[in-house]
């Protein structure tokens, strides 16, 4: 579960890095827009920005959706283990049920034999 826990913190970490980088590049692109508009200089120099924001997003995307993927595969290997740990808890109860049944019955018979040993020494003595 711990395991669980920290991919569920990373995912959730870099969905906000993905989501301040997605209003960082919006707003390079409104600068450049804006700069290119009115003759800046500074436009070549937002367009470099821009370019680094965008592969900055898409490496943290790919990164997010790798940790999603591992989470997916982790939350479902725990529904199979627990799958299998039910399987087993029932497997123990029906042991549990044929120990007690077997128990009683031994005791049954364990009863039974010194009957008839009381019965074998009553006809002996006889």
């Amino acid at each position: 579960e711990g395991t669980v826990e920290e991919k569920t913190t990373k995912v959730a970490s870099l969905q906000k890095e993905v989501e301040e980088l997605i209003v960082r590049v919006e707003t390079l692109e409104t600068e450049k827009s804006i700069a290119e508009l009115s003759g800046d200089e500074k436009a070549s120099e937002l367009e470099m920005a821009l370019r680094e924001a965008k592969a900055a997003l898409e490496a943290k995307a790919v990164a997010m959706e790798t940790q999603t993927e591992e989470l997916d595969a982790l939350e479902k290997e725990m529904g199979e283990q627990g799958e299998k740990l039910a399987e087993a808890e029932a497997k123990v109860t029906a042991l549990e049920g044929t120990v007690e049944e077997k128990s009683t019955k031994v005791a049954s018979l364990q009863k039974e034999v010194k009957e008839l040993i009381v019965q074998v020494e009553t006809l002996e003595t006889e």
